[in-house]
C-alpha cells in the first residue's frame, strides 16, 4: 500500500439559536464537512516494488598484484579482467581495460562486456543496454550477455524486452539453476501484470466521531450560549474499512496503464447517522526506469455520508519518484481536485503539494520525512484555508518476528477570513502520533494482526468550536492478495 496521513478538514455551519430561561441560550452546532478526517494521499516512493532474489555474490577472493607486473603480462590482464566481473568488482574495470586495449590481440567482446558492467555498476542502464545490445547483434548465440541483457532490462523496467529475451533463453539448454532463475524473472514480470487486491478491518470504540470540541458552552456578547447535544463528542462503535484494487498494463517498455480504486469507510452500528464511505478512483499514464517513475492520472471520488450522496470531486493527480542513490529515494505529488458538495451551492478547489523523502537504511528498517502543502478555495472566504505539515517516521523489522512502524505529524492550518460569529480569524495547529505493532510470524487465517495507538490533538484561536484532542487503539486485520 502507498504510506496516508489523515488530518482534519474544518468549517462549522450554525442552524439555529434558541433561547431558553435565565438569558441563557442554547445553540445547535453541526459538523457539516468535518464529521471525517479527510485523506492526504502524500507521495510515496514506489521504485522498490519489484524484485527478484537470485544468486549470492562472493566476493571473498583477494589477489595482490602490480600495475608494472600486469603491463607487461595481457594474459594476466585478461585473467584479471574476467575475475574483477566474476567477483563483483566493478571498480577494478575501467584501468584494467585501459591496459588491456593496449595490445593489438585484446578481446574486443571482453572489453564491451567488460564497459558494460561498469555501466550498469554506476547505475547508467541506458549505456549497459546498449552495449549490450550492440553486442547481441553481433554474436546473438551467446547466452551469457542474452541472460544479462534480460536482467538489465528487467531492472530498468523494459519489462516488454526482458520476457522476449528472457523467453528466448528458456528455449536453450541451459543449466538447472539458471533456468529456475529465469523462471523467476518471468513470473516477477507476469504477476507486474496481475490484479494486486487489498482490504484491511479494524474495530471502532470512539468517543468523539465528529471531532467536536467537549466545551458545553460559548461566550458570545458576554452571553452564555449551550451548546445543543449533537454538538457535543458523540460516541460510536463499529469497525473501519478499506479496499484497494489495483491494475496495471504494460503497454511498451517503461509504459503502462494504470488503474486503481480504493472504497474505504466506517460503520456505526449504534450511530448510524455518521456512517460514512468513500470511494477513490484513478485512471492514468506511468513512466518507469530503474531510477525514475512518473505518472498521471485523472481521479474520481464520491463520498456518502448518513446513507446518503454527500460530495462527489473530480481532479488530477501527478507524481514523480527519484532513486537518488543506493539508499534515498525521494518522491513529489501534486494534486488538483474541485469537490461539489450536495448541502454547498459553491464548490471547493483543493490543491495538494507533497514531498516525501526516504532512507532506505537496510533491509530491516526505513525512516521518512516529508511535507504537506494543502490550499482549500471556494468562494466563502471564511472556509478558505492553507495547511501546512511535517511528518516523518520510522519502520524497524526487530528480532523475535517483531515490526513496529511509528508516524509522527505537525500541521498548522489559517483561514482567510474572519469567523462573523467571533469577529476571530481561525488558526488550528494539529499534532497526530501513530504506532503500529505485529508479530511477524503470527497470523490468523493468513492475516497477521497489527496493534495501533493513534493520537490526534487539535488547538484552535476558537477553542470552544474546533479544539479537540482524542485516542484510539485499534486492532487491525489487513490483508494482501
Amino acid at each position: 500500500m502507498n504510506y496516508k496521513n489523515k488530518i482534519l478538514y474544518l468549517t462549522t455551519f450554525f442552524s439555529s439559536f434558541l433561547f431558553a430561561e435565565n438569558n441563557i441560550s442554547s445553540i445547535e452546532y453541526k459538523h457539516f464537512n468535518d464529521l471525517k478526517e479527510i485523506e492526504v494521499n502524500s507521495a510515496s516512493p514506489k521504485l522498490t516494488k519489484i524484485t527478484v532474489d537470485t544468486e549470492d555474490i562472493s566476493r571473498d577472493e583477494e589477489i595482490e598484484i602490480s600495475d608494472q607486473q600486469l603491463a607487461k603480462n595481457p594474459q594476466l590482464i585478461h585473467y584479471f579482467l574476467n575475475l574483477a566481473i566474476d567477483k563483483n568488482r566493478p571498480e577494478l574495470i575501467p584501468d584494467l581495460v585501459a591496459m588491456y586495449k593496449k595490445y593489438q590481440y585484446h578481446d574486443p567482446i571482453l572489453i564491451d562486456y567488460a564497459l558494460g558492467e561498469y555501466a550498469h555498476y554506476q547505475q547508467d542502464y541506458t549505456e549497459a543496454i546498449n552495449i549490450y545490445q550492440k553486442l547481441l547483434e553481433k554474436y546473438p548465440n551467446i547466452n551469457k550477455i542474452r541472460y544479462k541483457l534480460a536482467q538489465w532490462q528487467f531492472e530498468d523496467k523494459s519489462f516488454n524486452s526482458a520476457k522476449q529475451n528472457f523467453s528466448q533463453l528458456q528455449q536453450q539448454k541451459l543449466p538447472y539453476f539458471i533456468q529456475k532463475r529465469i523462471a523467476a524473472y518471468q513470473y516477477a514480470i507476469q504477476q507486474d501484470n496481475e490484479f494486486d487486491f487489498e482490504m484491511g478491518v479494524n474495530f471502532l470504540n470512539e468517543n468523539n466521531i465528529n471531532n467536536a470540541s467537549s466545551q458545553p458552552y460559548i461566550y458570545l456578547a458576554n452571553r452564555r450560549f449551550n451548546k445543543s447535544p449533537d454538538s457535543l463528542p458523540q460516541k460510536g462503535k463499529g469497525f473501519a474499512y478499506y479496499i484497494n484494487l489495483e491494475k496495471s498494463f504494460n503497454i511498451a517498455d517503461h509504459q503502462k496503464f494504470l488503474f486503481n480504486n480504493l472504497l474505504s469507510g466506517k460503520y456505526y452500528w449504534n450511530n448510524k447517522k455518521y456512517n460514512d464511505i468513500e470511494n477513490r478512483a484513478l485512471v492514468g499514464y506511468q513512466y518507469q526506469n530503474a531510477k525514475n517513475r512518473m505518472s498521471i492520472s485523472p481521479l474520481f471520488e464520491k463520498r456518502w455520508f448518513d446513507q446518503k450522496q454527500y460530495s462527489h470531486s473530480y481532479g488530477l493527480r501527478f507524481e514523480n519518484d527519484i532513486k537518488l542513490a543506493n539508499k534515498w529515494q525521494s518522491s513529489f505529488a501534486f494534486e488538483y481536485t474541485k469537490t461539489n458538495y450536495k448541502n454547498k451551492s459553491n464548490p471547493h478547489y483543493k490543491q495538494l503539494y507533497s514531498t516525501t523523502l526516504v532512507y532506505l537504511a537496510d533491509s530491516k528498517k526505513y525512516f521518512y520525512i516529508g511535507s504537506d502543502v494543502l490550499l482549500d478555495n471556494t468562494i466563502n472566504l471564511q472556509e478558505k484555508s492553507r495547511r501546512y505539515a511535517i511528518r516523518m517516521g520510522w519502520k524497524q523489522d526487530w528480532d523475535y518476528y517483531v515490526s513496529t512502524k511509528i508516524g509522527i505529524q505537525f500541521a498548522k492550518r489559517f483561514f482567510k477570513e474572519k469567523e462573523y460569529l467571533f469577529n476571530k480569524k481561525r488558526f488550528d495547529t494539529e499534532y497526530d502520533l501513530t504506532l503500529n505493532i505485529w508479530k511477524r510470524d503470527f497470523s490468523i487465517f493468513g492475516v497477521v494482526p497489527k496493534i495501533q495507538y493513534k493520537y490526534h490533538k487539535t488547538r484552535s484561536t476558537i477553542p470552544d468550536f474546533y479544539s479537540f484532542k482524542k485516542q484510539q487503539i485499534n486492532l487491525l486485520f489487513e490483508k494482501d492478495f
